[in-house]
């Protein structure tokens, strides 16, 4: 891969980190309200309610995956940011 492509995908996921900080950040307020929904279902459920407790449980789930997605976007943004950094003030001018 030459240098101009590494730095063009550098870029592209230094972008993508920064709109997916910028969803969760706006989501955050969704999903804590989802998720004290989801508890607040469970906590009102009867015992023997397993299939409501299976779907609270997978719901959560859901929610966790959709969230540790957006955040894994972020620390690879910010990886590339520092790699792009890195390569900026360690390639040596073309002649």
């Amino acid at each position: 891969m030459s240098d101009g492509e590494k730095t063009h995908k550098l870029m592209e996921q230094t972008d993508k980190g920064q709109k997916a900080e910028g969803l969760l950040h706006t989501l955050k307020d969704a999903f804590d309200v989802l998720e004290e929904q989801c508890y607040e279902k469970f906590r009102e459920s009867s015992v023997h309610d397993h299939e409501g407790h299976m779907a609270c449980a997978i719901y959560m789930k859901v929610l966790d995956d959709v969230k540790d997605r957006f955040e894994l976007a972020v620390v690879d943004g910010k990886a590339a940011r520092k790699e792009l950094i890195h390569l900026a003030t360690t390639q040596s001018p073309k002649l």
